[in-house]
C-alpha cells in the first residue's frame, strides 16, 4: 500500500510529520513530501506527481491552513480525481474515513486546480530551496 501525506507546513513540523508517518507505517510506503522528496533525486514537484499517482491511499492533515495553499488544494483535487480513497488525520489525532460522518471537507466539483501542478513560488516556511508553499 502506497500513502500519500498532504498536509500544509505552516501548522505541522517536522517532528510532527515525522510520528504521523511513524503511525501510518506498518507494511504501507509512506511519503511525507518534505522528510521524502529529495531523496528521490529530482525535482520536487516531479516527486509530488509521481507519488500522488502511486498512491492507494490519500491522508489529509486537517489543520487551520489546510485546502488555502495552493498544492494542498491541488493535491486533493488530484485525489478527488483519481478517485484514490482518502482519510483525514483530524488534530486530536484520529483518522476518520472520507464515507465518515465526521469527515471534515465538503464535497465540491474539482477545481481548476486539477488542471496544472502550482507554480513556484518563494515564500515557503521552512528554509530551504524548496519553490513551493505548502
Amino acid at each position: 500500500m502506497n500513502v500519500f501525506v498532504s498536509y500544509s507546513r505552516a501548522d505541522n513540523s517536522l517532528e510532527q510529520l515525522e510520528a504521523l508517518r511513524a503511525r501510518l507505517a506498518g507494511d504501507a510506503d509512506v511519503y511525507v513530501d518534505d522528510l521524502d522528496w529529495a531523496a528521490s533525486g529530482g525535482d520536487r514537484a516531479d516527486a509530488v506527481q509521481r507519488e500522488l499517482a502511486r498512491a492507494s491511499v490519500f491522508v489529509a492533515v486537517v489543520s487551520v491552513t489546510y485546502g488555502k495553499t495552493p498544492w494542498t488544494a491541488w493535491e486533493f483535487d488530484v485525489a478527488l480525481m483519481r478517485g484514490i480513497p482518502k482519510l483525514a488525520y483530524l488534530p486530536d489525532g484520529r483518522l476518520v474515513d472520507e464515507r465518515s460522518d465526521e469527515w471534515p471537507f465538503v464535497p465540491s466539483a474539482l477545481s481548476e486546480n486539477v488542471l496544472s501542478v502550482p507554480t513556484a513560488d518563494t515564500s515557503h516556511e521552512y528554509p530551504r530551496s524548496a519553490p513551493d508553499q505548502r
